[in-house]
């Protein structure tokens, strides 16, 4: 019965020994995993500063996009409008040219001047001031 009784307490003081292991070892796990944890945090915390300089950043790229696109469509709007004004102009130039090849007075004037007439001829049957007769001079003879 003494033998009982030691071997009892031998296996006593083993399962002691063991449950003190154990529980060490679940102490250094538990240190090991609140040191991950934290470094954890370190680096949750870093993704959500670098997410929120990206996020400053997209807002600044998008609003910057949005002023190009007003400035665009301004910029359209004023192209539109000048080729508007181009086109009329073109227009006014063309019914210009047409007016002075199909101006009596300057066809009367033209064949004066092929028949040889004087500026003050010119000036007088054509009602032309004489710098205009001048020109017309200038231009047909040569």
């Amino acid at each position: 019965m003494l033998v009982m009784q030691y071997i009892s307490l031998v296996v006593a003081g083993i399962a002691i020994i063991l449950a003190l292991f154990l529980f060490r070892l679940l102490q250094k796990k538990q240190q090991h995993i609140l040191t991950l944890i934290q470094a954890l945090e370190g680096k949750r915390q870093s993704t959500d500063r670098a997410h929120q300089k990206l996020d400053e950043m997209l807002h600044e790229v998008r609003t910057g996009a949005i002023g190009i696109g007003s400035k665009l469509k301004a910029v359209e709007a004023e192209l539109k409008a000048l080729k508007q004004q181009q086109i009329e102009l073109s227009n006014k130039q063309a019914d210009l040219a047409h007016q002075e090849v199909s101006s009596p007075m300057y066809t009367r004037a033209a064949k004066l001047v092929a028949s040889g007439a004087s500026i003050d001829d010119i000036m007088e049957e054509c009602d032309l001031p004489r710098a205009e007769a001048e020109l017309l001079i200038s231009l047909h003879r040569k």
